[in-house]
């Protein structure tokens, strides 16, 4: 009797998740959510994501003593490859990050304007308060009084202004 060669599967189900994790890699998987997150640049590869591309149940290989050890071993080792590979961006990578980058400065913007809006308005608060306070004391200066403090009370020399 020949023999099979030792990569060809002879389990179905484990032949599904073998194609689904060549899928996932080739970044071409057939299942719709998986299929937009590749297009977004999101796809991770993981045992749910494996799973859910061979259309088979996630327990299958997502414990330590599961029933496809080997699958497992490859999707842990996959995900340790991807991991310690720098990331490559794809366009819409780079333009959500620039997006977002901006959207973060324009809130940062706002925020600035709004500060200062509230100090510019402290300042002309204080310059009257510091315009008052020196009417005040030419006032004082004029009148003769000095540095004392107003008390209602004649106790200097009286001004008399004519009328004629």
């Amino acid at each position: 009797m020949p023999r099979r060669p030792k990569n060809q599967h002879q389990d179905p189900v484990e032949k599904d998740f073998i194609d689904a994790l060549e899928r996932l890699r080739n970044r071409q998987p057939q299942h719709p959510d998986l299929a937009k997150k590749a297009k977004l640049g999101t796809l991770q590869i993981n045992v749910t994501t494996v799973a859910q591309e061979a259309g088979r149940s996630r327990t299958l290989i997502g414990m330590d003593d599961c029933r496809y050890p080997r699958v497992r071993a490859a999707i842990l080792a996959e995900k340790a490859d991807v991991a310690s590979v720098v990331e490559t961006r794809t366009a819409e990578d780079v333009i959500r990050r620039l997006r977002d980058d901006r959207a973060a400065l324009a809130a940062s913007l706002r925020a600035s304007e709004s500060e200062n809006a509230a100090l510019l308005l402290r300042l002309r608060d204080v310059e009257r308060a510091a315009q008052r306070e020196i009417g005040i004391a030419e006032r004082r200066a004029t009148n003769g009084q000095g540095g004392r403090a107003r008390t209602g009370l004649n106790t200097g020399a009286s001004q008399v202004i004519p009328l004629r």
